[in-house]
């Protein structure tokens, strides 16, 4: 079932032959001698064919049924908007071309690298790697580059997107945290666009998990929405005027941070030399395991 809402989702139209080729062979079942019997259940073929086109059609359109899920169902809600590579980056990045995937992710990666001075020597992992955007244009610029992701979909997406480059690893997490990765097995972690999509606890056990992972001096980059900005405080408002008017927000509906919220985690975890800057509306925190 599961398989068939995604194909559903990225054809719609499908039913509309299987619909209009069933009423064809009513029609010709009609023209010729059938009896009283068969054409009975011909008729009721047909009616079950249109009925059932026209549920799935809105299955197609309902996908993905977000309002039974909670905000803490990561996987499930993550996999609901990504049963196909496209949908998957338009849900995390806004983005559907490759095109622009690529030329995106290249600045995001750039900009990152940047900021923890990252050497090709070094081995990168990535929380909450999505379809690979920033990891396409990352995983070149290191030793290895490890993508970890809730999302069994995600992670499928990635996979065959970055297929070609040898030294890429992929995680599927099992919960939100680290657990799977080895100690101190790390130069440098980030988490780009995601922290966004995550409660609180969710945010600080990943960074606790990050300086578990980190070698000495290896350091993690976190980025996300200042919340004083304009569009983080439109975050809230949005929020606020959805509630006001009884509507559901959806589980994975975005919330900023300040600095001081992301400063706390890093001093918590044990990291040193924490720094952030703002720019615009991106929030960058980056902190040092001594």
């Amino acid at each position: 079932m599961y398989k068939l809402r995604a194909l559903l989702y990225s054809y719609p139209w499908m039913m509309a032959p299987v619909f209009i080729g069933s009423g064809i062979i009513y029609a010709f079942a009609l023209r010729g001698p059938g009896r009283p019997g068969s054409l009975f259940l011909y008729a009721f073929a047909w009616a079950a064919c249109a009925f059932a086109c026209g549920w799935l059609l809105k299955v197609s359109f309902d996908w993905p049924r977000l309002s039974r899920l909670r905000r803490s169902d990561y996987s499930d809600v993550w996999n609901a908007l990504s049963p196909t590579a496209k949908s998957g980056a338009r849900a995390a990045a806004g983005l559907s071309t490759e095109r622009d995937l690529r030329t995106s992710g290249e600045d995001v990666a750039f900009r990152i690298a940047h900021a923890v001075s990252l050497q090709p020597t070094e081995d990168v992992l990535e929380i909450g790697c999505g379809v690979g955007r920033v990891g396409w244009a990352m995983a070149p610029r290191c030793r290895t580059w490890t993508g970890c992701d809730i999302s069994g979909n995600m992670i499928s997406h990635t996979r065959r997107r970055l297929a070609k480059l040898a030294n890429v690893r992929l995680v599927h997490l099992r919960r939100c945290d680290l657990d799977q990765i080895e100690e101190a097995s790390v130069d440098m972690v980030y988490c780009t666009n995601a922290l966004i999509h995550m409660d609180q606890k969710e945010r600080f056990q990943y960074v606790l998990d990050a300086y578990r992972i980190l070698r000495p001096q290896g350091r993690l980059y976190i980025d996300t929405i200042a919340l004083d900005s304009r569009e983080g405080w439109h975050m809230v408002e949005n929020n606020l005027a959805q509630a006001k008017a009884g509507l559901k927000s959806p589980p994975y509906i975005p919330t900023a941070s300040t600095p001081d919220e992301l400063v706390a985690y890093f001093a918590k975890a044990g990291f040193a030399e924490t720094r952030y800057e703002i720019c615009d509306s991106l929030l960058a925190v980056v902190g040092v395991k001594t």
